[in-house]
C-alpha cells in the first residue's frame, strides 16, 4: 500500500467534516438571530369591540352571516372596470392618447339604424 492510498480516503472524510461544521454554523447563527428577534417582540393588542358584534351575529343567524361574507366575482370585474375607467382619465394617459374622450363618451353605445 502507497501513502496515496493512505491518504486518499482521508480527503473525502476532511471535506465531509468540514461541509458540515460549516452547515452547523450557519444553522446555529440563524438560530441565535431568531432568538433575539424573539426576546425582542412585544404582544399586539387588538380591538375586541370591532369582532364582538359579528360574533354575535353569526352566533345568531350562521346562513345570512356566510351569505355576506364575500361580495359575488362579478363585483371584483366591476371594480376592475371602473379602476380602469379612472385611470385612462389621469393626465398622463389622455396625452399619450391625444385626449382621449371622456369615460361617459367612450361607455355610450351608438344607436343601432340612427345616423
Amino acid at each position: 500500500m502507497t501513502e496515496l492510498d493512505f491518504y486518499l480516503p482521508i480527503v473525502p472524510v476532511v471535506l465531509l467534516a468540514y461541509l458540515l461544521w460549516s452547515f452547523n454554523r450557519r444553522l446555529n447563527a440563524r438560530i441565535a438571530k431568531a432568538d433575539a428577534q424573539y426576546k425582542h417582540w412585544q404582544g399586539k393588542g387588538f380591538e375586541t369591540s370591532i369582532v364582538t358584534p359579528r360574533i354575535e351575529f353569526l352566533r345568531r343567524d350562521y346562513v345570512s352571516a356566510v351569505r355576506t361574507g364575500r361580495p359575488p366575482a362579478f363585483a371584483r370585474m366591476e371594480k376592475v372596470a371602473k379602476a380602469r375607467c379612472v385611470v385612462r382619465e389621469l393626465s398622463f394617459f389622455r396625452d399619450i392618447h391625444g385626449g382621449a374622450e371622456s369615460a361617459e363618451q367612450l361607455n355610450e353605445k351608438p344607436a343601432v339604424g340612427r345616423r
